[in-house]
């Protein structure tokens, strides 16, 4: 018997190769397509026939399920009764990659099993931890050994370049159905084929979100059966203020791709503003002013912990109760056979974990999006949410900028219940001295002009994921994440760099904590650093937090934007009106923003140091002339640090004391100012139309 696995590398390239969006999610949905591809070959070579009859099974017209070990997004491991099998599945597999997906790297390898330790028992090899780390690394080895995928694409003789990449222009696909746009450009093989996929695969993860959600069925007229009219329908309800044309008489994808691939450009025009040059799309749809759609975002989602529970089965399967384990899996936890279908059942289950988060947190932006209609006077046409990936663990999303936020935050809370309510997968990553808890994840959202590149924008989500790893991950116990960006600067480009300009006086990554603990102080390992590398409470640490905000809960943030904003959302003042709050004065607020930002740029020019070094500003703010901390450490403080000291002082004279334990003090003011305009009003239930909760409040 062999272990055969087969998977697709190099995926980030595949997808982001070029910066237009429908190369993105067509790209996304063929590395999808490996697992039909493999079962429709192991059918077509004979491995599956041969595989049920040395066992006695009935004939089928898939393989049977013994036969898999492990499919996951772009990952498909399986077992043949020989390697001449094994060759002639990779071949084919691999061959129908080259054919339908060209550009996308496909590779396969095998191995023996070995054979039963007690012949005498059973004949039968069953997989092993240590087998699949053998044909890991077997896989790795071949990588070594093989040429890259765009090797694939001779440039010599001299061809004609691809606008849309380094790879030589291809001619049309020989189908009816192209793009009118696509067929006149000169795209690569690799494009056209991903493009021409998209309309379709835009139609699946739709079929996804409403599987799972039952207000997401009762609404698809909102998602619109062809969602690359999103971008069209939102401009006619808020710019024209008609009512947006119907799905009425639109033909389905089997009677015309060709529209549908047509009708994806109006989203392109919403998002990226600099479409294909030779593009003759209609004129009505390119002139569109999409100012509503001013800011996107692009949300990037990856859960924690699955790498390890996948490197280490043994450990991860003997931590299931056997009752459990056997109720659920089908078998006991020492049957030779359990290992496998341990793997299988965490495959499935955690699939359906991050459909339902999915579906929850699209049907969250629903409600709040028809709130905002409602509010607003227009009709709720749409809901602004747009799926481009959903594979395995990751999910990455484009939304609007006011929803992105929300969308994020349920989908962590909605990902942690379902795994939390799971009766396998809640006992794989439980904090440390529990036998049971939820699984989290990692949120970043790049929040962007509306014609910034995407490929740009999920290199910068992908990097704010990273950061809210760090975080969320050594805590204790572990936490979901929460990260975000504002990039209007298209100068900066850079993530790393980007993220640095601000870094020092910022409470993110937030933290997602259950209702027991909402105000827990952050114990990851940076935070910890921090606390024991200072000199007392009177330290002044280049990374030290004094106001207590260092990667704050999103919950305790949210409240703190309510009352920034005059929301009355709760106060621990009782001596003021719940009803009638006074906001914190907004050009207040961006003028010390502003100070703060100057502070960093003052003492990395004194120090003569890089902007990177520089203290944070939350550390600056007990570094006050005269006091004990800055004479230890040294006598000058940044100027502008000084003003901001200053203009908080001001403002808890005019306003009250209580700005230093709602709001949170100097420290907090960063976040407070961008979320304030962030956050949808829907996202306050208790937002009123009196004038002083506007977020626009001045002094």
């Amino acid at each position: 018997m062999h272990l055969v696995m087969l998977e697709t590398n190099g995926n980030q390239r595949f997808i982001f190769s070029s910066p237009r969006l429908r190369d993105s999610v067509g790209a996304s949905s063929l590395l999808t397509k490996l697992e039909q591809w493999t079962a429709h070959e192991l059918l077509t070579t004979g491995g599956a026939a041969a595989w049920r009859a040395a066992r006695g099974l009935p004939d089928g017209r898939e393989p049977h399920e013994s036969q898999w070990v492990s499919v996951s997004s772009g990952k498909v491991i399986f077992l043949v009764d020989s390697a001449q099998q094994a060759k002639d599945v990779i071949g084919a597999v691999t061959r129908t990659a080259l054919a339908k997906a060209p550009g996308m790297d496909v590779s396969g390898v095998f191995i023996p099993l070995p054979a039963p330790s007690n012949p005498q028992e059973s004949d039968t090899a069953y997989v092993t931890e240590s087998a699949l780390k053998e044909i890991h690394a077997e896989a790795a080895r071949y990588a070594l050994q093989r040429p890259p995928a765009e090797a694939r694409f001779s440039q010599l003789p001299f061809l004609s370049r691809a606008k849309d990449s380094s790879l030589p222009a291809s001619p049309p696909l020989a189908t009816w159905d192209e793009a009118k746009d696509d067929r006149q450009d000169a795209l690569s093989l690799a494009s056209r084929v991903r493009r021409y996929g998209a309309y379709q695969a835009r139609l699946d993860l739709l079929d996804k979100g409403v599987d799972r959600s039952s207000d997401l069925s009762d609404k698809q007229a909102l998602l619109t059966r062809d969602p690359t009219m999103l971008a069209k329908k939102l401009h006619q309800v808020f710019v024209e203020g008609i009512e947006p044309v119907g799905d009425e008489g639109r033909p389905s994808p089997e009677e015309s791709i060709a529209q549908g691939a047509e009708e994806l450009r109006p989203l392109e025009h919403a998002i990226q503003s600099n479409p294909d040059a030779s593009s003759t799309a209609d004129s009505d749809i390119d002139s569109g002013d999409y100012a509503f759609l001013s800011k996107v975002a692009v949300i990037h989602i990856d859960g924690n912990g699955v790498g390890g529970i996948m490197k280490e089965l043994n450990s991860s399967k003997d931590r299931v109760a056997p009752g459990v384990f056997k109720a659920k899996v089908g078998c006991d936890r020492d049957d030779p056979d359990a290992l496998r279908r341990f793997l299988r059942a965490v495959n499935k289950r955690l699939q359906n974990a991050v459909e339902h988060a999915f579906a929850a947190a699209w049907t969250r932006i629903d409600e709040l999006s028809e709130h905002d209609d409602d509010r607003a006077g227009r009709g709720h046409t749409v809901i602004p949410v747009v799926p481009v990936i959903l594979g395995g663990d990751d999910v990455t999303v484009i939304t609007s900028g006011d929803y992105a936020l929300p969308f994020a935050a349920a989908y962590l809370r909605h990902y942690e219940e379902a795994t939390g309510n799971d009766p396998i997968l809640h006992y794989l990553t439980p904090p440390k001295g529990q036998d049971t808890g939820p699984m989290t994840a990692a949120a970043g959202v790049a929040i962007v002009k509306r014609n910034f590149p995407f490929h740009i924008a999920y290199e910068l989500a992908e990097k704010l994921v990273g950061r809210a790893k760090k975080v969320g991950k050594t805590a204790c116990p572990p936490c979901s994440t929460l990260d975000y960006h504002v990039l209007f600067d298209t100068t900066v480009l850079d993530p790393d760099e980007a993220i640095r300009g601000y870094e020092s006086f910022t409470t993110r990554p937030f933290r997602l904590l259950n209702d027991d603990t909402p105000s827990t102080p952050c114990t990851c390992n940076d935070c910890s650093r921090t606390a024991g590398s200072g000199d007392g409470e009177h330290s002044t640490s280049a990374d030290s937090s004094t106001n207590g905000l260092r990667h704050a809960p999103w919950e305790a943030t949210c409240q703190r934007v309510a009352r920034f904003k005059g929301v009355p959302l709760g106060s621990t003042d009782e001596s003021r009106s719940e009803t009638n709050l006074e906001p914190f004065p907004r050009t207040r607020a961006a003028r010390i923003r502003g100070l703060l930002s100057a502070a960093v740029r003052e003492r990395a020019a004194h120090r003569d140091d890089d902007v990177t070094d520089a203290p944070t500003a939350e550390a600056g703010d007990r570094e006050i002339p005269g006091s004990e901390a800055s004479e230890k450490k040294e006598d000058w403080v940044p100027p502008s640090l000084v003003n901001a000291w200053n203009e908080w002082e001001a403002a808890r004279e005019e306003i009250g004391t209580w700005i230093d334990t709602e709001l949170g003090g100097l420290g907090a003011v960063f976040d407070l100012l961008e979320l304030s305009d962030l956050l949808p009003p829907s996202f306050f239930p208790s937002l009123g139309e009196a004038p002083n909760t506007a977020s626009e409040a001045t002094e």
